[in-house]
């Protein structure tokens, strides 16, 4: 038990260099998969890149002057083929708000290819200088770049990167620069599902400043979206959102070992559809509770950094291993609070699993059915409530302590029993 309560295994040297094999066997793994491609798409009709298709082609869209049409998945699936020029790679529906359009709308200026590099290489880059910011240590940028959530992340050409990036940065500046942590809070309203307990925690933790800089940054993202492509293609996002919440959440047309979160769980342990829900929503309020209580608690910043980010994941019915990327924004939090405090029994060993969960929850999920990360993010919520649980009886403790000072030593018999 001692291999696991204290992870003994988990050396300075181990840390190191394991990092940098698993990087050197996904990029082995990657150059293997493209060399059996028949130009941009592999046998299966996935295209360089995978989920990026969309992005050029929602780009190549709205440049053309037809935004609203990103939401037409016959229209989205002619630009796709448009990107890559092929018929037969596979449609990757569009279920983005307008604001993310913002976001790629340069993309298509450039053939598929760049368009592709220029995307992964700048929203990389931002998110390793946020987490290089949080956790300053020299091997920080080889476990960012080997973390499994971030390499699924990578080869599917998606947006956890800049999901991480803008988040995590937000956590980063809001002690000492709250208006432009409100700025970065703002911009995720291009994914509005992984940043919906900021609101709440800026609330009760009172911080106005950086409360009204989100609003501001939100609202002014939305108002450009509407200049740039018109109240209809809001009005179609809109009438569209029945979509995405049918085929992947109620009938699972991406299957649920796909997903990371406690409404899949549900799902794939073959629970009703309305139990799922449920225990979704149950799940959600509970991360919001938690919250609550840590953001007006005392407990350190990095625990409460950390559960913001691990606490949104756990509340989303809408979540796949790609968006994963955020957990490393909470691990990078845990981890370095941990060395300087001192790790819990088993936290350790549960933040290695966390970290290493996304590169087997496909295959565990279907197989075996056992949902790692999903488990796993709450056993990480469950240490960050003991955690702020002990910190904040630590302080009482000192706190009662200091009554007793010598000072206080010849007391009168009354003031020292009280």
């Amino acid at each position: 038990m001692n291999w696991l309560r204290n992870a003994p295994w988990l050396t300075a040297n181990r840390v190191s260099i394991y990092p940098k094999l698993f990087l050197a066997a996904y990029v082995l793994t990657y150059i293997l998969w493209i060399s059996a491609m028949h130009g941009m798409v592999d046998r299966e009709g996935t295209a360089i890149g995978a989920d990026f298709i969309n992005s050029w082609g929602g780009s190549y869209l709205a440049l053309s002057g037809h935004p609203q049409q990103v939401y037409d998945l016959a229209t989205m699936h002619g630009a796709e083929r448009a990107a890559v020029g092929r018929q037969d790679v596979n449609l990757a529906g569009w279920y983005y708000p307008p604001t993310f359009l913002l976001v790629v709308l340069p993309l298509a200026l450039v053939p598929y290819l760049w368009a592709l590099a220029a995307w992964t290489l700048a929203t990389l880059a931002a998110y390793l200088s946020v987490l290089r910011k949080i956790a300053p240590w020299k091997q920080t940028v080889w476990l960012a770049l080997a973390f499994p959530g971030a390499w699924i992340n990578l080869i599917n050409g998606q947006n956890g990167f800049l999901s991480a990036a803008l988040l995590g940065g937000g956590l980063l500046y809001l002690e000492q620069q709250p208006v432009l942590a409100g700025f970065l809070f703002g911009l995720l309203v291009i994914k509005p599902h992984l940043g919906i307990f900021i609101p709440l925690v800026l609330v009760v933790s009172r911080r106005w400043r950086c409360l009204l800089a989100a609003a501001v940054s939100s609202l002014g993202i939305v108002a450009l979206s509407l200049l740039a492509f018109g109240t209809e293609t809001w009005r179609t996002f809109f009438n569209s959102l029945w979509l995405p919440r049918r085929i992947v959440l109620e009938h699972g047309e991406i299957p649920y070992y796909y997903q990371q979160s406690v409404f899949a769980v549900a799902r794939l342990w073959g629970l009703p559809l309305q139990a799922a829900y449920a225990i979704q929503a149950i799940t959600a309020l509970a991360a919001a509770i938690v919250l609550v209580w840590l953001w007006t608690g005392n407990c350190s910043y990095r625990l409460k950094a950390a559960a913001l980010v691990i606490c949104g994941l756990v509340a989303t019915p809408y979540l796949f291993d790609y968006d994963l990327t955020l957990l490393g924004v909470g691990i990078a939090w845990l981890a370095i609070d941990g060395i300087e405090r001192g790790f819990l029994p088993f936290e350790k060993s549960v933040l290695v699993l966390a970290w290493l969960a996304p590169i087997a929850d496909r295959n565990l999920a279907k197989h075996a059915m056992i949902p790692l990360s999903p488990l796993l993010n709450i056993a990480l919520v469950a240490f960050i409530i003991v955690l702020a649980a002990r910190s904040q009886s630590d302080k009482m403790s000192k706190s009662a302590e200091s009554v007793f000072t010598p000072a206080n030593a010849t007391a009168t018999p009354a003031s020292a029993t009280y």
